[in-house]
């Protein structure tokens, strides 16, 4: 969920810059964590029980089941601090704390404390700017009834234009690592089309109704795979053009019919991203392929390819250098599968799906640092570059400095570590390759 906010003037921006500036980009001094696994567990032992304190809300089996070992298994530091990890990767914690009781015979109590997150949120944003009005409202929770089954719901408003959605997911299923997910979205959103210099070459409503479903599973040498169908009914309700806009878009635009397509999907990912609250560490590959296999109105089969590649290293001083890669080829030229790019989503100092084609790539590197830690809340500093490059087809991305769209700037969040992924945003970019930008976005959670 994201909200961004354009069309603000130059004084606005100077003083959201100068804000930004202002704040002291200096971490404060971080007390060493504490671990008495080193002196008590230096060879292994014969677990005699384990003991899993601080839960309120969450079932204990929710807890257990993420461990690798169990109530008469040899347990070596290895094997612990992986369980311990695995548990935090949850994300239902706000700390994980294991501790040794040592026993006669070479046996041990494992206990493990936990803090539990605020996972049951409702949320609410408005955003106003450069001739969009959004109010998105919603409720999710990710451990209903305390068993780690998460599901949502969310109503956005654009421009008067209503849309919903709904998603339950099961991380676990059969308390394996299997996640299952089922969503639906019933969406009428206004988008802008733009040259690359971003002057807008006309807008549209798409009114779209989306199923998906979808099952991945995961295995312990850290590969992935999954499978899912899409099912698509699109239809363009209102549009708005001016004598720029190319034909070929103008046509699809002011057509009216609806149009269904059948998504096929399959990926596979490799590695694993590692939470410890707020830092992130590790990172994993991923590829999916999708492939329509019948559209109404439409003879055309298309595809889908996207791979994306995220790198997290946790530095000095709770800093965090994040790294992501993307790259998506369609062969479709119907415009409500291309790829739109630019943006909060993308490339920040843009406008929101600025520039759209059939191939992209995409780079995006942020420095990630507190100034300010507290139990209760967290300042963190951000330095982000973003970088694209977007053309009709693959064969035309040429990796040229005339080709590629860059931006770069300063971000702030303030992060509340005791409620699931809340994470206030606001970034201000500077760019080149445009004569028009958004340069101040405001959302929530990480940008990745």
């Amino acid at each position: 969920m994201f909200v961004v906010l354009s069309g603000f003037r130059l004084r606005a921006q100077a003083c959201a810059l100068a804000a930004l500036l202002s704040l002291n980009f200096f971490s404060l001094k971080v007390i060493a964590n504490q671990d008495l696994l080193t002196q008590n567990l230096q060879d292994k032992v014969l677990v005699s029980e384990i003991d899993i304190r601080g839960l309120s809300r969450t079932k204990k089996y929710v807890v257990l089941r993420e461990l690798i070992f169990k109530t008469g298994d040899q347990l070596s530091t290895d094997i612990l601090l992986e369980s311990i990890q695995r548990v935090k990767n949850t994300e239902l914690f706000s700390e994980v704390s294991p501790f040794i009781e040592r026993l006669p015979n070479n046996t041990a109590k494992i206990i493990i404390r936990v803090k539990e997150k605020w996972t049951a949120i409702p949320y609410m944003n408005y955003s106003s700017g450069g001739g969009t009005e959004q109010l998105t409202a919603g409720f999710y929770d990710i451990n209903i009834a305390g068993r780690f089954i998460q599901s949502g719901v969310q109503y956005d408003n654009w421009n008067g234009e209503h849309s919903g959605s709904i998603w339950l997911q099961n991380p676990r299923m059969f308390n394996k690592r299997v996640a299952t997910s089922v969503s639906y979205f019933s969406i009428k959103k206004p988008k802008s089309l733009y040259l690359d210099s971003g002057v807008k070459t006309g807008s549209y409503v798409l009114a779209r109704n989306l199923f998906k479903l979808s099952l991945e599973k995961k295995y312990e040498s850290g590969f992935s795979s999954g499978t899912a169908i899409e099912l698509y009914e699109d239809a363009f309700i209102a549009y708005d053009s001016n004598e720029m806009l190319d034909k070929q878009t103008l046509l699809q635009i002011s057509d009216s019919n609806k149009s269904r397509a059948k998504l096929y999907s399959f990926s596979a990912k490799y590695g694993r991203t590692d939470y410890d609250n707020f830092l992130f560490s590790g990172g994993e590959s991923g590829l999916t392929f999708k492939h329509s296999m019948l559209t109404k109105n439409t003879e055309e089969s298309f595809y889908h390819f996207v791979f994306l590649n995220r790198y997290y290293k946790r530095l000095p001083h709770s800093g965090n250098l994040a790294l992501q890669a993307r790259l998506g080829v369609t062969n479709t030229q119907q415009l409500q599968h291309q790829f739109l790019v630019g943006g909060f989503q993308h490339v920040r100092g843009y406008f929101d799906g600025q520039f759209r084609g059939g191939a992209y790539w995409q780079l995006n590197a942020e420095y990630r640092i507190p100034s300010y830690r507290h139990k209760l809340a967290i300042f963190q500093h951000n330095f982000f570059v973003d970088v694209t490059e977007v053309k009709n087809d693959y064969t035309e991305l040429t990796f040229d400095k005339d080709s590629i769209k860059l931006s770069a700037g300063l971000g702030i969040r303030i992060i509340i570590p005791w409620i699931y992924r809340s994470v206030g945003r606001l970034d201000y970019a500077v760019f080149r390759g445009s004569s028009q930008s958004s340069r101040i976005a405001l959302g929530v959670k990480q940008f990745f």
